[in-house]
């Protein structure tokens, strides 16, 4: 039987990059079939609404339009998307546009065979861990994982079912970066997740206990709130 081969468009505005990439998709991917290259947004979406494709390699930094704006700008037209970047910070962004993955420049054969794979499983698996910034690097997990978050200072001490992170962000953008899942920012230093809490103990603003038998406060003017989301 001939294998399924998924239509791929190459979008970067480096020609050399492009070439370069198609090169090691050909050699290494034969699950792909490279229907269209192109430079910039504008001809990408020409390409995309005319070729359908099954999936995109989409550079990040492109002159007027860049690939997070792109993908914005498709809105509900959703397609499976490898972000190719030079630059590690971007890693972060493209897992919260729910990429299958990211690539860094120059891409390894490996890591682009790596990434293919994950077509292999569902999108809502592939894209479920989210990315917690360290000072040496990303540490990706589920956020199911995680039972609660507390601030320190401009960092955050993640709380997981298997040990304590520090991530060097603010909780604020942790609060961000888990807004659509079952997470609540029960006091202005704590935000818990919902599938962690065990008990609900009265007082002021109340204590939720957790699954590591933490009490967390919970702020005055969040109570109601916090009530409703865990009825």
């Amino acid at each position: 039987m001939k294998p399924l081969l998924y239509k791929t468009i190459i979008i970067d505005d480096e020609e050399h990059c492009r070439t370069s990439l198609k090169r090691t998709i050909d050699q290494y991917c034969p699950q792909l079939k490279v229907v269209d290259s192109v430079s910039n947004a504008t001809e990408a979406r020409k390409s995309i609404y005319s070729n359908n494709p099954d999936l995109i390699f989409l550079d990040v930094e492109m002159p007027q339009e860049d690939g997070f704006e792109l993908i914005e700008q498709l809105g509900s037209k959703t397609i499976p998307t490898i972000f190719t970047t030079a630059y590690e910070s971007y890693a972060l962004k493209a897992l919260k546009k729910q990429a299958v993955d990211y690539l860094l420049k120059p891409v390894d054969e490996k890591e682009l065979i790596a990434a293919v794979n994950k077509l292999d499983v569902p999108q809502s698996v592939a894209t479920t861990k989210v990315a917690l910034p360290t000072s040496q690097g990303f540490i990706f997990c589920d956020p199911e994982e995680i039972i609660r978050c507390e601030a320190d200072g401009s960092y955050t001490k993640i709380y997981k079912v298997d040990g304590t992170i520090l991530v060097s962000r603010n909780i604020g953008y942790i609060e961000e970066l888990l807004n659509n899942q079952d997470f609540f920012r029960s006091h202005k230093s704590h935000l818990v997740n919902l599938l962690h809490v065990k008990e609900y103990i009265r007082g002021r603003g109340g204590f939720a206990v957790m699954s590591d038998n933490a009490q967390i406060e919970i702020s005055k003017r969040k109570r109601e709130d916090f009530l409703l989301a865990i009825s």
